[in-house]
């Protein structure tokens, strides 16, 4: 049977096994993996080009969506978890060399189960060694099942500890909201004398407090908030922002009005919300925009990925915003030719930078540096980071909707396991039979003791929420599909920030320690 349709069967399957409830759980991704090591015990086997592809697709996916956060997340946790990266590996070392030594296992194989572990290629290449069978045998024999028991810790961190999950994974994402808290709108009668005849730009709320005024209405006209508009005693102005800056704002104006905002005389100013599709724009920042100054349009939102983007002079659009404007009725059709608002094209997600971003990041890690590549993994995650971040070069809008992302990684994790699951299964039995199981047992206690430490660092030393607590176990072992799998338990993917600043030391600790773990060999 060609390769193609035994993927196409497990994945058919795999996505049933994986949909059926268990104890009010589903195996999600697992099922596919399970089905495909079925497949493979049997000797069906996919191509491994489907799991390269499918990894490639589902690392790049979580790099763009991680990309616009990834500095300010670094900054705020990266060394902390790369201590956390580091005491994880770590004790994978101490482990294995422990092991390895009670049961007078070979160095190479000792080596080999400790790169399986981590189911870390680049430390096994980090080796040196190109030619023992041996070393390649025990790294084969056991990354499926640290990979398999991996998945099955995270989903297992509630139990262990036990939590309501789904408490506290409410409270974590309540904890987000109140610290990145969605818009509102409210207004205001101006009563504060020093407020009187200053302008808007005089008076700089924006600045001042962090809010956005929409409209002003005097004698139930309604005006634009130009820079050069002049405030009145008894103006009724309308001002877009969070619970604490409106409350801030009312200390400026003088009074909250609880009447019912009018829509001042024939309908002058109106509500407009706009889809951004037009690449010329993309990129761009709303100071040099000058919508104000051009339209005497005011940006009152900005709603990216189902998130609140505060509104900034130095805020960049990126493709797939949408935006809320105040604007004269008579400006909406040069608003739209400027934004774009094209629903048709904005369904119509191009691949293209999709497929030239993977490609370089596979170019990437090509590239060797002192015997030292980042493979394929690391090159299109880097890349993948790297545009999200920016955006679009020239004419290339790397961003995606938040839809089509879901789907681009869905489909790489499931594409991923399949071939994962027939690989694995293809001469497990036999390996292990030929071994006693023996180095299975060793990387299996190591990959637990090596959890087991993220976790009690994680939990009691940084004293993190759970959502937080299992995105930093899936992330310093650099296991991604665990990442997706605590996402799906959890409800959201807030952890993904978490994520994305121990991963790096979580695929690089290994690297650096294996040379530990040789030298250990030679001393003892």
């Amino acid at each position: 049977m060609d390769s193609i349709h035994i993927l196409l069967l497990v994945l058919s399957i795999g996505a049933v096994v994986g949909s059926i409830p268990v104890r009010g759980y589903t195996l999600e991704s697992l099922g596919v993996l399970i089905t495909g090591m079925i497949f493979g015990a049997y000797g069906y086997k996919i191509d491994a080009i489907f799991m390269e592809f499918g990894i490639a697709l589902f690392i790049y996916g979580v790099a763009l969506q991680i990309g616009p956060g990834f500095i300010d997340g670094f900054k705020k946790n990266g060394v902390r978890l790369g201590f956390v990266a580091f005491a994880v590996s770590g004790t994978g070392v101490l482990v294995t060399f422990l092991l390895s030594w009670a049961f007078a296992l070979p160095p190479l194989v000792s080596q080999g189960i400790f790169a399986g572990t981590f189911n870390n290629a680049i430390a096994l290449a980090s080796t040196g060694v190109t030619d023992n069978p041996s070393l390649f045998m025990a790294f084969g024999t056991v990354y499926p099942v640290t990979f398999i028991l991996t998945m099955i810790f995270i989903v297992a961190i509630p139990k262990l500890l036990r939590v309501d999950l789904k408490k506290e994974a409410q409270a974590y994402f309540d904890e987000q909201d109140r610290l990145h808290p969605p818009s509102e709108t409210r207004c205001y009668t101006v009563k504060n004398p020093g407020c009187f005849g200053r302008t808007l730009a005089d008076l700089n709320l924006p600045g001042l407090v962090g809010v956005v005024i929409s409209r002003i209405i005097r004698a139930n006209v309604e005006m634009a908030p130009a820079a050069d508009f002049q405030v009145l005693e008894g103006d009724l102005v309308e001002a877009v922002g969070d619970t604490r800056s409106l409350d801030q704002l009312q200390v400026v104006l003088g009074q909250v009005f609880t009447g019912r905002m009018p829509r001042g005389r024939k309908g002058k100013l109106v509500e407009r919300r706009f889809v951004v599709t037009n690449k010329a724009v993309v990129g761009r920042k709303l100071a040099d925009l000058a919508l104000q100054s051009r339209f005497r349009a005011t940006v009152t939102r900005i709603r990216r990925g189902g998130v609140d983007i505060p509104v900034r002079r130095h805020t960049a659009l990126v493709y797939g915003d949408r935006i809320s404007l105040v604007t004269p009725h008579g400006s909406t059709e040069e608003l739209t030719r400027l934004l774009g608002n094209n629903l048709q094209a904005f369904g119509k997600q191009e691949m293209y930078p999709v497929m030239l971003g993977m490609a370089l990041g596979s170019l990437l890690g090509l590239i060797s540096l002192g015997g030292f590549k980042l493979g394929l993994s690391g090159g299109v995650l880097l890349v993948g980071i790297f545009a999200g971040r920016v955006g679009k070069i020239g004419p290339v809008v790397f961003t995606i909707t938040a839809q089509a992302n879901h789907v681009l990684k869905r489909l790489g994790l499931i594409l991923f396991m399949a071939a994962l699951g027939t690989s694995s299964g293809d001469g497990l039995l036999p390996n292990l039979a030929a071994t006693g199981g023996t180095y299975v047992l060793v990387a299996a206690i190591g990959i637990l003791s090596s959890l087991s430490a993220a976790l009690i660092i994680a939990r009691w030393v940084l004293r993190r929420n759970l959502v937080e607590v299992m995105a930093i176990c899936a992330g310093s072992v650099a296991c991604t599909p665990a990442l997706e799998l605590a996402n799906a338990r959890a409800g959201r993917d807030d952890g993904a920030v978490i994520y994305a600043a121990i991963y790096p030391m979580g695929l690089m600790a290994p690297v650096f320690l294996m040379q530990g773990l040789i030298r250990l060999h030679h001393l003892f």
